[in-house]
């Protein structure tokens, strides 16, 4: 049932992408300013998570069978080489095909992300503003670019999610216990013996809590996310190599190993919002994560005192796609992958 259905997705994918390719090809799209081309990926990656939300749902579907443990991958190979083939040709089109890679891996992300949907207005403006941001510092190198709608839209995230759960003052000592485990061991760890365990409780009583795996779940990563909001100046960069390169190989290794446990919970967490699942604040603030470690990470890529909160959202959904392609990759293609695509970040 599932082959037969990805089958069907598939097929009608590649019939959309080809008249995509058709329509972008009669518009010398290459001619186009900086910000048309940006305006331009933002209307695909916008058409593809809303017109053909089902589609994208199916390859979000294989996606998530190819992590699994079962290892589920011809689906997932399928859309990743079709996605390949359509972001060949939208690069060739709009003259970016330096870049190809990276933008096969940030498509991937960014379009994962955008299906998860809050507010539509504000949501297309938070994807403009990415994908601008993106194409201003390849082309155009500027590595500060600013980052106005996302610092508004997660103001605008933040206050409603504190009217539906007022952040500081809410939080239990279960609630940190799974959010640590969630951080150190990934989605697949967090379980009621576990978490009783870490926070020297019984298992009753964090069932009591909890009631439920999907609510332990969701209140881990708001965990997550309320401490991010917390402890927004916390000064990761001295923990991170110094040299670049360095730390661009172990950005590598850890997504070509899976030692990224946080980044796997999140994306099985998005995938479920994308759903439907999830309460309106939550799905907004999920969506516009702070994301300190990839600000200190960008920063010490481009050794530069801090990233824009705008560059460094691109640059995780660059490694949030990244990560989906590995699982159809071997180790040594994964890795040759990740240093041909993210070294723009890299200074020459």
């Amino acid at each position: 049932m599932f082959e037969a259905a990805q089958n069907a997705a598939i097929g009608e994918a590649r019939r959309w992408m080809d008249a995509k390719l058709v329509e972008i090809g009669d518009a010398n799209a290459n001619d186009w300013p900086l910000a048309a081309r940006a305006g331009l990926l933002a209307s695909i990656i916008d058409e593809w998570t809303a017109a053909q939300r089902p589609l994208a749902l199916a390859w979000r579907e294989a996606q998530a069978a190819g992590a699994a443990p079962t290892h589920r991958t011809d689906a997932h190979r399928r859309w990743a080489e079709l996605w390949r083939e359509f972001i060949t040709g939208l690069s060739t089109q709009t003259g970016l095909d330096r870049w190809n890679e990276l933008l096969l891996l940030f498509f991937d992300g960014e379009a994962g992300q955008h299906l998860v949907r809050w507010r539509r207005p504000l949501d297309r403006a938070l994807l403009d503003e990415t994908i601008f941001a993106l194409f201003d510092f390849l082309i155009n190198g500027n590595n500060v670019p600013s980052s106005a709608v996302r610092d508004s839209y997660q103001h605008a995230a933040d206050a409603e999610y504190a009217v539906s759960r007022p952040i500081l003052n809410t939080a239990t000592p279960f609630d940190d216990a799974a959010a640590s485990l969630l951080a150190d061991e990934g989605l697949s760890a967090l379980t009621f013996r576990a978490v009783a365990k870490r926070a020297g409780a019984t298992l009753g009583t964090v069932a009591y809590q909890f009631g439920s795996k999907a609510e332990m779940a969701q209140r881990a990563v708001r965990r997550l996310y309320e401490m991010s909001v917390e402890y927004p100046g916390a000064d990761l960069a001295t923990s991170l190599p110094a040299s670049p390169a360095q730390l661009l190989d172990e950005v590598i290794e850890a997504v070509v190993t899976g030692n990224s446990p946080v980044l796997r919970a999140f994306d099985e967490i998005s995938l479920h919002l994308a759903r439907g699942d999830g309460n309106p604040a939550f799905r907004a603030v999920t969506r516009s994560f702070r994301d300190p470690i990839g600000v200190a990470v960008v920063g010490r890529l481009l050794q530069i005192d801090a990233a824009t909160t705008s560059l460094a959202a691109a640059f995780s959904s660059i490694i949030r796609g990244y990560g989906h392609h590995c699982h159809s990759l071997s180790a040594d293609e994964g890795r040759g992958l990740g240093r041909r695509a993210l070294n723009a970040f890299v200074p020459c």
